[in-house]
């Protein structure tokens, strides 16, 4: 498997999944005349936190950046097309946590596709959508309140760019070390941006698109992973995307791992590492079936 590159959208992304905080006030807030719905969590007895690092560092290595997977959509030929996409207009009908915290991630998801698309007025767009969002989801206070401003006064320039996501993205690890954070929302985050990427690349996907085969085949290792980390706590607030998810797995269940020759180099410092390859093999039909699968589900969580 190729190492994934990310894009800085893609690192705002990862930093608003962990920037989904705990409110300081209790769960009885009351918000538009709505009770509103906190997400907690309690870990599954003899899972330690260790363990949920790992799990949490394993996804971020398996999960594509979903630039990566527009600008393999773009490659392809396939030209922008913004009904594929959730309606930022649609933010104010997700009022529990769970509702935004799934589409805080759908949505990053889609702002990355018309970034990489360069459609500057839907990427506005959906940057408003993910600050509505975010401000719903209480991440306002590890979030610089003029970073969005920033974010797009610099749209044309990645290097600055860059530096700006940058540091929020550490400013929010260190505002997480002195809060607890709300891991289930995260949890929520990166399983909606993970449907929405695939979904995306679904709706783009022409048979005979080999390099976009391979990587909706490849996402069997990403998916078990986030549902080893969903496992490992205890909540209602996750039982409906779990049992989605473990849908969607039963398919993959269809492709196979095919392991390649085990390899040993010496490094620049004479280390030897032993490294090794894997592919995946995925027929058509299934492929189809996972692509429904999903999209049927990610039009659930968007409605």
């Amino acid at each position: 498997m190729r190492k994934l590159i990310f894009h800085p959208l893609t690192i705002f992304s990862i930093a608003v999944l962990f920037s989904a905080c705990s409110s300081p006030s209790g769960s009885g807030d009351i918000e538009n005349g709505t009770a509103k719905e906190e997400i907690s969590f309690t870990p599954k007895e003899g899972v330690y936190e260790s363990d949920r690092k790992e799990n949490i560092k394993k996804i971020f290595h398996a999960l594509p950046s979903p630039v990566e997977m527009a600008d393999l959509i773009k490659k392809t030929g396939s030209a922008f097309d913004k009904s594929y996409l959730n309606d930022p207009a649609n933010v104010s009908n997700y009022i529990t946590s769970s509702q935004r915290a799934m589409n805080l991630g759908i949505y990053g998801a889609d702002l990355s596709y018309a970034s990489i698309f360069e459609q500057d007025r839907q990427s506005l767009n959906y940057l408003d959508a993910v600050q509505e969002i975010a401000n719903a989801l209480d991440v306002g206070a590890a979030i610089d309140k003029n970073v969005f401003d920033r974010i797009k006064d610099n749209q044309n320039n990645q290097d600055s760019l860059m530096s700006i996501i940058t540091e929020t993205y550490w400013t929010i690890n260190a505002y997480l070390k002195e809060n607890e954070s709300r891991e289930e929302t995260s949890a929520l985050v990166l399983a909606g941006g993970w449907l929405e990427g695939l979904h995306l690349a679904g709706s783009h996907y022409i048979p005979g698109n080999v390099e976009l085969h391979e990587r909706i085949a490849e996402q069997k290792y990403a998916l078990e992973n986030l549902v080893n980390l969903m496992d490992t706590y205890d909540s209602a607030s996750l039982d409906e995307i779990k049992a989605d998810l473990k849908e969607i797995q039963v398919l993959y269940s269809e492709v196979e791992i095919i392991k390649g020759k085990t390899t040993k180099e010496k490094d620049a410092g004479g280390m030897v590492v032993i490294g090794g390859s894997k592919e995946v093999s995925m027929d058509d039909v299934t492929l189809q079936k996972v692509l429904s699968k999903i999209k049927d589900i990610r039009n659930k969580y968007i409605n």
